[in-house]
């Protein structure tokens, strides 16, 4: 007897558990998935211009600016708390406590740290791009407090912002 040749070849497959397979996935990613809100997708009401808030918002204390002024090398020449010059101990240090007074002035002479009281820091000179970052850091410190005697700090500013 012959044999018959069969030309086409064929693969039946079950197509139910890959079918199942693929709707216990969907379910499970459907199950565990954490909506969230866009970061940066903020949704501000702004008040009209002219309105009462808006004449509010216009009174809102604006930043005092502290500069530092270097030299070529580097090292600080002079600090700037507004557009008044403070005094130096040396030609590297400021007097700590005027800079602070100058400070206090600008707030009002208030005896505590105000919360929407706000520092920009800055630099500037023939020397700003080689700054000594001691002399930021030091200046970052005299602004924000001073310490007590007694070992506490007393809190002057708490927002403090680096400009250029």
């Amino acid at each position: 007897m012959k044999r018959k040749k069969n030309d086409e070849m064929s693969a039946k497959g079950d197509m139910t558990p890959m079918i199942d397979m693929v709707f216990q996935l969907l379910i499970f990613f459907i199950l565990t998935l954490n909506i969230v809100d866009p970061e940066g997708d903020f949704y501000l009401r702004l008040p009209k211009p002219g309105s009462a808030q808006a004449q509010e918002n216009d009174l809102m204390p604006k930043p005092l600016r502290v500069t530092l002024v270097s030299n070529v090398d580097g090292d600080l020449q002079g600090v700037f708390v507004g557009d008044k010059r403070c005094k130096m101990r040396t030609s590297t240090d400021p007097d700590e406590a005027d800079v602070r007074a100058k400070v206090r002035a600008a707030m009002g002479n208030a005896a505590g740290a105000k919360e929407d009281f706000e520092i920009e820091l800055g630099w500037g000179g023939p020397g700003r791009a080689t700054l000594k970052y001691r002399y930021v850091l030091k200046m970052v410190g005299v602004c924000t407090g001073e310490r007590q005697p007694d070992g506490t700090v007393k809190t002057l500013v708490e927002k403090i912002k680096f400009i250029q």
